[in-house]
């Protein structure tokens, strides 16, 4: 499912869904009692819940951007029942419905390399060998990741990094350190917190907000969290996942950018949310909820 988050004449921003999985309630939320989180969300028999993956594509004159790649499709029967993968949905599918080929892609961001983002970074060709999904593009790493990626130190980090979903990228790889500019529109910055090279992406708006009556007045930009905040329910600081290798910079982070997000109206992406991905930042006091935004299908 393909949705329009800003369109204008040099600009179009798109929210891409690939596939739904499930993860365990307690590592979503760490130390956070699980009496107090599944008051938000209920959790399945095995103590699952729901997360969603959606991806953006930032299309301009110049460049055609992909951030992230969803979880794919390379996985064992036993993999796909784990995690629950429901594979009515994926990406590729998502850009065909705006007629995006992967040949098409010049760009593609991974905030992190764990294999829920990074997933489709390759696929399996007809003669069951690995290559690249999206041929033309350079892939956009932070170095500290790359290297963490292809070279944990430990069994825990091991475990979300992919061989098959990283090596093949290498030859169209572009490592970057801290906060750069990608594109004129499309930025990263730095977090860490989630892990080494963690990065969040953020788009710049025109002017023209014709065709954009959802936004509001101020909104001049696009933050796409990623797994610094992942879903709606982890705006609260505490509330971290138990798959952080640093909480303590998740949570001085997050400290840093809720209120300039809030203060500037920029519109927020929760990659992982199922129910609103895409939202305003409310304050009441000095915690955060969400003022939804409704998109229409492509």
């Amino acid at each position: 499912m393909t949705k329009l988050l800003f369109s204008s004449p040099d600009l179009r921003v798109y929210l891409l869904a690939d596939s739904r999985f499930m993860l365990d309630g307690g590592a979503m939320f760490g130390v956070v009692p699980k009496v107090l989180w599944e008051k938000l969300i209920m959790p399945d028999a095995d103590n699952r819940i729901p997360m969603g993956t959606h991806c953006l594509l930032v299309q301009t004159a110049e460049a055609t951007v992909l951030v992230n790649t969803g979880i794919g499709n390379k996985y064992s029967q036993e993999f796909v029942e784990r995690y629950q993968i429901d594979t009515s949905t994926n990406l590729l599918d998502a850009l065909s419905e705006i007629h995006i080929q992967p040949d098409a892609v010049t760009h593609v961001i991974l905030t992190h390399l764990h294999f829920d983002h990074s997933g489709w970074n390759t696929c399996v060709t007809a003669n069951n060998s690995l290559a690249t999904t999206f041929p033309q593009a350079r892939y956009y790493v932070q170095k500290a990741e790359w290297e963490t990626a292809i070279n944990p130190p430990n069994s825990r980090l091991r475990a979300s990094y992919l061989p098959d979903n990283i090596l093949p990228i290498e030859p169209q790889l572009t490592l970057v350190e801290g906060n750069i500019q990608i594109t004129s529109e499309v930025s990263v910055q730095l977090t860490q917190g989630h892990s080494d090279g963690h990065q969040i992406v953020r788009i710049q708006l025109p002017m023209d907000y014709s065709a954009n009556k959802h936004l509001q007045p101020r909104t001049r930009e696009i933050v796409y969290f990623s797994d610094l905040i992942p879903t709606t329910l982890h705006l609260p600081l505490p509330y971290c996942m138990a798959y952080d290798i640093y909480p303590l910079q998740t949570i001085n982070q997050k400290k840093k950018l809720l209120d300039n997000i809030h203060d500037h109206q920029a519109l927020t992406v929760f990659e992982h949310e199922v129910t609103h991905p895409v939202a305003y930042l409310k304050k009441t006091g000095k915690y955060f909820s969400i003022d939804p935004v409704t998109l229409s299908d492509i």
